[in-house]
């Protein structure tokens, strides 16, 4: 077995990060979220100690879908969609922004009120930056739910608001998606 080096200097100056790059080992690349946030947010208990409740990210959203809760910024997309145009992250003044990752903790779901059974229909798949929905011919469309960001394009393109938007938590044992 070999060892790594996990002096105080190897940590900070990212010799440890890359070792362990190169024996290939996983990095998280999921998101933990226990409520909605900006698509760029970084995970839930540093996004708390970054976050200084400035209210900026909610100032320049140009579709007015950061709201405050609890005094930290969500994401509600109830009305409108967030067109991931990242001027939240260009105007926080912290790293609480500064995800890699585009995700808002919202997951599509498609009501069987679909109209896609009966008459052809593809403005949700059409609409998806990400490609997370697949129009199937009288079906109602799968969702990849990896894939999928949860910016809520698909559900405002719905013009008969078969599809609603949920928050998505992970189940440690069997690591897939639920829905509260």
């Amino acid at each position: 077995m070999r060892m790594t080096n996990l002096s105080r200097r190897a940590l900070l100056g990212g010799t440890l990060f890359q070792k362990l790059h190169h024996q290939n080992i996983a990095i998280n690349s999921k998101v933990i979220r226990t409520v909605p946030r900006p698509p760029t947010a970084v995970d839930e208990d540093i996004f708390k100690r970054l976050c200084t409740q400035c209210g900026q990210c909610k100032t320049v959203c140009p579709e007015h879908v950061i709201i405050f809760k609890d005094g930290y910024p969500v994401i509600n997309i109830e009305y409108s969609a967030c067109t991931l145009c990242f001027k939240c992250k260009a105007v926080c003044p912290t790293n609480a922004l500064s995800n890699l990752l585009n995700d808002t903790g919202l997951r599509v779901h498609i009501t069987n009120t679909c109209i896609n059974e009966y008459v052809y229909c593809n403005e949700c798949e059409a609409s998806c930056p990400v490609s997370a929905l697949q129009w199937q011919d009288k079906q109602i469309p799968t969702i990849d739910h990896d894939k999928c960001i949860g910016c809520g394009l698909c559900k405002n393109d719905c013009y008969i608001e078969a599809i609603t938007m949920q928050e998505e938590t992970m189940c440690s044992d069997n690591n897939e998606s639920k829905f509260l």
